[in-house]
């Protein structure tokens, strides 16, 4: 139940505050989130923060060790 009025508050931070200093991507994104979390699926999104983490790391990866090699 508590996960229902954070998703409400986070929808309501995002579209009822005129100066948000986000990007649109971020308004899109948390908006995304409050709506799962809203429908009780917000599982769905952990899922999904996990797969983007797994397939960005190897980039990341490669990034760091490219830098510290310079």
């Amino acid at each position: 139940m508590g996960a229902f009025f954070f998703s409400i508050g986070r929808l309501f931070a995002m579209w009822c505050i005129e100066d948000f200093p986000g990007s649109i991507f971020s308004r899109i994104y948390h908006t995304i989130v409050g709506v799962l979390g809203i429908l009780g699926l917000g599982i769905i999104m952990f899922i999904l923060r996990i797969i983007f983490t797994l397939l960005t790391l190897p980039f990341w990866l490669i990034s760091c060790l490219k830098s510290s090699a310079a």
